[in-house]
């Protein structure tokens, strides 16, 4: 129970942590568009979308990983309210 609990409070610290060092490196720096010239702008929207592109990969690892650790802790304790909790949360957020 101990080790649940532990695991419960200090996972989301840990998952923020990681995440926001991890999206540092796979982020672009996108300079902002100085005027409208179509080829700018294009190359501007492109590398958004690339930006979204790297975060959704990221948090679907991310939500893959929780996944996989809910059903390793589900096994050890037997507490199995632990994985439906995570999916609805997932559920709501997106």
């Amino acid at each position: 129970m101990k080790k649940t609990k532990y695991l419960l409070t200090s996972l989301p610290c840990l998952l923020l942590s990681t995440f926001a060092q991890a999206n540092f490196d796979i982020l672009k720096d996108c300079d902002p568009l100085a005027d409208t010239h179509p080829s700018r702008a294009k190359n501007y929207i492109v590398c958004l979308d690339d930006n979204i592109r790297n975060l959704e990969r990221t948090r679907k690892t991310w939500i893959t990983k929780l996944r996989l650790d809910m059903d390793l802790i589900e096994q050890d304790t037997g507490n199995s309210q632990l994985l439906p909790i995570i999916e609805r949360s997932f559920i709501r957020q997106d």
